[in-house]
């Protein structure tokens, strides 16, 4: 019988960095992926009204801490016709954090990190930018849902909406 040792038996495949890159894509949630595809594609939107055109790795570090400060201060979006409204404090974390995900992964810029000092600026915006939105009322949750009074459940169930139904059944042949 031949003597085979763990050593014999351990075998590598060829992977590239493009397979390391697909296994974290598969396993991150398609919602993270598509709120950062909307997200970054709003903030190259931003860029191009600012004459800015370059990828984000060859924008200069300075200059795109101030870009970022600036994006989460203007943003804005339309409720309805001509109502403009202001970011929820969450709302504009999330878009915030879709940038830092989108710079780290695709570049490892990680303008998250308190350390990295570079991007101080853009950080302390958002930090303020939420704080001045919480002071306008905003992050409160508003559309919390709350239950139906009686008189409401009372108006429903004469409207038909809710309550008791004979649902007729069509016998498919």
């Amino acid at each position: 019988m031949a003597n085979s040792s763990h050593k014999d038996s351990v075998v590598f495949f060829d992977i590239t960095d493009e397979d390391t890159k697909k296994v974290i894509n598969d396993t991150t949630p398609s919602n993270t992926v598509r709120k950062t595809y909307s997200d970054i594609n709003l903030f190259k939107k931003f860029l191009k009204k600012e004459g800015e055109s370059r990828d984000f790795d060859k924008i200069p570090v300075v200059q795109l801490d101030k870009l970022i400060a600036r994006f989460v201060l203007s943003i804005r979006y339309k409720d309805g016709e001509e109502n403009i409204r202001n970011y929820e404090p969450d709302s504009l974390t999330s878009k915030f954090n879709s940038i830092a995900r989108h710079l780290k992964d695709e570049f490892t810029i990680d303008i998250k990190n308190p350390k990295n000092l570079d991007f101080e600026h853009s950080r302390k915006t958002l930090a303020s930018a939420r704080t001045k939105a919480k002071e306008m009322g905003l992050g409160q949750k508003p559309r919390k849902s709350e239950p139906f009074t009686p008189e409401e459940l009372s108006e429903f169930t004469k409207q038909g909406v809710i309550g008791e139904r004979k649902l007729k059944y069509t016998k498919v042949s």
